[in-house]
């Protein structure tokens, strides 16, 4: 250190939350984006966020030595070994700490240590770190270096610090300051998630709710205009593109659907969740979205039947209403089960393109198309997905996508056209499915303005 520190040059903790509160739509696409993202990440290791919370409390116990015996450990250092000797497992604390009941914490270290994150050696007890998938965070270094980042160029602006601090500067800046730097952030993480959990009641509700709330706070709306956090929260309840979509959810999270659909309910009987009742019953009763609805169900249905058992083919789904971030559809869901020598893959590339996205008769259709459209889809409209070795699979169709090429970008958009379509509301249709992709892209543009 080349000279002391400057104890009036210390930040104002005061200070910078007002500043923050003020420029506050410009702050919190960046930090609900790291707070949904970790705890995603923290159920993709066990499908249990408490067990992880457990496990992350003992590293923090290491942490806590680090502070009180004034050393320093890097980043690279502290993770240069796949194991990590930890201090003695007290039940009685964890359970004291975390708010979880000590059988239930006494369960998740049994069975981390079944599993091989715990070991135990003579009198030492170590965590296995390779033995679980989230060892080192990267993705949680990335995020909280950009929020940060993002917090620092407020402040200059309000001319509250000399300059402003890129994520790359800070990033560097916590991996050599790592032990202290962690300490502070799984402070942050004990006290933020748990506070949320005893409002909701568990981690998956909370993990499903700050999804949400990331994916509503970066509407194009609430991020063009600087807006105090007052405003913004009476804003973002009434956000029109602030949507639901169970699916799509249970994809990002890993969450199982039926559990998702529990938590979102929940979340709308406390009011933290809404459903725009309006345009999802307009859907709902609407002739010719039925019309096109049934088309497709009648053309799939078609499809199925000559791959499948005679009978097979049932359709549980009808003209169900799914509520997306940007749009509802109208959703229907055909079953059937195949002929004993009927190879899963040959029945879908039989079937492609999918009758939703030729519209029937379907040979002529895709003429149609051919003829018609003066370049090739590329990937759009096809599909991806994939086989498990017993034969199960799932498969999408590529619609709200985008494709590469050089440095340009594409993004495509379309709809059924039928005699009954109205030309400026299907135009209307096409621009609200891509907005979602075009309010992510522009998370990416040139920012030095804000």
């Amino acid at each position: 250190m080349s000279k002391l520190p400057s104890i009036s040059d210390a930040l104002d903790e005061k200070m910078v939350t007002s500043v923050i509160n003020k420029k506050f739509n410009n702050f919190v696409p960046a930090f609900y984006k790291f707070v949904s993202e970790w705890i995603i990440n923290a159920y993709s290791n066990f499908k249990d966020i408490e067990m992880y919370m457990v496990l992350i409390y003992l590293v923090n116990n290491d942490f806590k030595f680090y502070r009180k015996n004034g050393i320093q450990v890097d980043y690279d250092t502290f993770y240069k070994d796949k194991t990590l000797e930890i201090e003695e497992i007290k039940i009685i604390e964890i359970s004291r700490d975390l708010h979880i009941p000590k059988e239930s914490v006494r369960r998740k270290i049994i069975y981390l240590e079944k599993i091989g994150v715990i070991k135990r050696t003579k009198k030492k007890i170590f965590i296995d770190r390779s033995a679980y998938e989230t060892v080192q965070p990267i993705s949680a270094l990335k995020n909280i270096s950009y929020l940060i980042s993002i917090s620092s160029k407020i402040l200059k602006k309000e001319n509250e610090i000399p300059y402003y601090f890129s994520s790359n500067e800070i990033l560097e800046g916590i991996k050599k300051h790592f032990s202290f730097c962690w300490y502070e952030f799984y402070k942050f993480i004990f006290y933020y998630y748990f506070r949320w959990r005893k409002e909701l009641g568990d981690f998956e509700t909370l993990c499903i709710g700050l999804l949400l709330m990331s994916n509503a706070s970066s509407n194009k709306d609430l991020v063009i205009q600087d807006i105090s956090i007052e405003k913004w929260r009476k804003r973002i309840s009434y956000a029109d593109k602030v949507g639901l979509n169970s699916m799509s959810i249970s994809d990002i999270t890993g969450i199982p659907r039926p559990t998702v659909v529990r938590k979102v309910n929940s979340l709308i009987k406390k009011g933290y969740a809404k459903i725009d009742q309006k345009n999802r019953q307009q859907l709902a009763t609407s002739e010719k979205d039925q019309a096109e609805n049934l088309m497709i169900v009648d053309l799939l249905r078609n499809d199925l039947s000559v791959f499948a058992e005679t009978g097979s083919v049932k359709t549980p789904k009808l003209f169900e209403v799914e509520s997306f971030a940007q749009v509802h559809h109208l959703v229907s869901e055909i079953q059937a089960r195949l002929k004993p020598e009927i190879n899963p893959l040959e029945m879908l590339l039989q079937a492609l393109p999918g009758g939703s996205i030729t519209g029937a008769p379907k040979i002529r259709a895709m003429q149609i198309i051919d003829e018609l459209e003066g370049n090739a889809r590329g990937a759009y409209c096809g599909s991806l997905g994939y086989f498990n070795y017993d034969g199960t699979g799932r498969f999408n169709i590529l619609i709200r996508s985008l494709q590469r090429y050089g440095d340009a970008l594409s993004i495509w958009a379309g709809g059924g056209i039928t005699v009954a379509s109205n030309f400026d509301a299907e135009y209307q249709e096409c621009l609200d499915k891509v907005s979602a992709l075009l309010d992510f892209l522009n998370q990416f543009a040139d920012t030095s303005s804000i």
